[in-house]
């Protein structure tokens, strides 16, 4: 029977303690993270559910040369490499977002802005879906009412949610910044309140208006949390994710929407072709997680620290 003091003399070594607290988030991370791993194997068998992987046919590396020559693999790769530059593009208007709300003199308003622009992050995709067919629908949608109906300002209604033209467009500057921006701005406002307050009090006392503190004081401040997003947002390059355009993906967008993700779905879960869409789903972890390496090393030899 283990005594009270028996276990104090236990974990009288402080650095054990620590080491010890530390193990069941390994264990969840060894459970979670490195056992599923084990599907891997599937990429290199002729694999069908319902009998053990080890008495298929082995197939070797034949699902990594089937897919570096489907040319339907290159589009989704292509189309995930644009949708994911985009959205790069956008960083910029989050921090922009958070200096904005940072200047409002009532703190009323800020929180409410800031609840409002932050909700949306919480709202499935599916639900986004539902909103955006209301407002954009050809035949009954608010836009088209309004600006070919009333203002005449288009010549025909417009089918937003079916015009490859602007789907990437849509998709990035619009939906997702608005989904997104007031959320991503929380992490720049932590950034804002973390700068010393004392540089204002200077920079006011020198007689630098709000134009000055702002460019000299606030954007430096912020600017490595922007470096650190961004360069992860770089790393992640390859995973522009599923929910999204696969809801938003119809006969019409699915040349210019289909990506990694969602041409992984449609070749294992739809097609049933578990094998194939286990490589090219290991090959673009594989690439992501040199893609963050190398990256990493290069944010170390530019600002003498690393991301992780």
């Amino acid at each position: 029977m283990w005594s009270g003091k028996k276990i104090k003399n236990c974990f009288k070594n402080q650095r054990w303690m620590l080491l010890t607290m530390t193990v069941p988030f390994f264990l969840c991370v060894v459970a979670f993270s490195l056992v599923p791993l084990w599907g891997w194997l599937i990429a290199f068998y002729d694999y069908f559910p319902g009998t053990s992987i080890f008495n298929q046919n082995f197939a070797g590396l034949r699902y990594f040369q089937r897919m570096l020559n489907d040319r339907y693999f290159y589009q989704a790769l292509v189309n995930t490499l644009i949708l994911s530059s985009m959205a790069l593009l956008t960083y910029p208007i989050a921090p922009v977002f958070a200096i904005l709300l940072n200047e409002f003199r009532s703190g009323k308003y800020k929180r409410i802005i800031q609840t409002l622009t932050s909700f949306p992050n919480f709202i499935s995709w599916i639900i986004v879906f539902s909103i955006a067919a209301t407002f954009f629908s050809v035949e009954d949608g608010l836009i088209n009412q309004v600006f070919f109906d009333k203002l005449g300002w288009l010549s025909v209604p417009t089918n937003f949610l079916a015009n490859a033209d602007i789907a990437k467009v849509f998709q990035t500057f619009f939906l997702s910044v608005w989904k997104n921006c007031g959320w991503s701005a929380i992490i720049y406002l932590a950034a804002i309140t973390g700068i010393d307050q004392s540089l204002y009090e200077a920079a006011k006392v020198d007689g630098a208006g709000r134009i000055k503190r702002i460019i000299y004081i606030t954007i430096p401040g912020i600017m490595p949390t922007f470096i650190v997003l961004l360069v992860l947002g770089a790393a992640n390059i390859l995973n522009t994710g599923f929910d999204q355009y696969y809801v938003f993906t119809n006969a019409v967008t699915l040349p210019v929407l289909d990506n990694l993700d969602t041409y992984i779905y449609r070749t294992g879960i739809q097609n049933l072709n578990f094998s194939y869409a286990t490589a090219v789903g290991m090959s673009r972890s594989i690439v992501s997680v040199l893609l963050l390496t190398v990256i990493n090393r290069v944010a170390y030899h530019v600002n003498g620290a690393k991301i992780i």
